[in-house]
């Protein structure tokens, strides 16, 4: 697999928080897999980039990365020669118990989060006046029933 020509960055002063989000996600997963070393790097930009978009957040697409060398260093062979030994299958299950772990952060920081709009009277007026808010049916049409009054009750027929 030859991507010694193909693009690798890494900037660790772009972990926490950069006006470049593309670049500081592919920075926080490369970190994540020990992807850091422009030398021997595992994996282009363009593939980081796609297990970004894939996954709901870094640790979704570190686990993906991690599933890939999985895959990659289980397909090749344990070599031999004398006293020296590479040992492959290591790696890949290394790889293989990363990508569980990151598997488990990511649901942890990947699950659904409960929203309270409008806890406030500030936070109402500033949802009220987003253009790019969808307001709800009943703020929109509170104002259309006019003969009902606020001292009027709801009598059962």
């Amino acid at each position: 697999m030859a991507i010694n020509n193909l693009e690798f960055s890494y900037d660790d002063n772009l972990l926490v928080s950069s006006t470049n989000i593309t670049a500081t996600q592919r920075n926080q997963v490369r970190l994540l897999i020990a992807d850091t070393n422009s030398t021997d790097r595992l994996f282009t930009d363009d593939e980081v980039s796609f297990f970004v978009d894939q996954e709901a957040n870094i640790y979704g697409a570190a686990s993906v990365a991690a599933i890939s060398l999985q895959m990659r260093f289980a397909s090749e062979a344990d070599k031999k020669v004398g006293d020296l030994s590479i040992s492959l299958s290591q790696k890949s299950a290394n790889f293989e118990k990363l990508a569980k772990i990151y598997a488990k952060k990511s649901e942890d920081k990947g699950s659904p989060q409960i929203f309270m709009g409008g806890a406030t009277i500030s936070q109402k007026n500033t949802d009220r006046s987003n253009t790019d808010l969808v307001q709800s049916a009943l703020y929109k049409w509170q104002n259309d029933f006019t003969e009902v009054s606020s001292n009027s009750t709801i009598s059962e027929s």
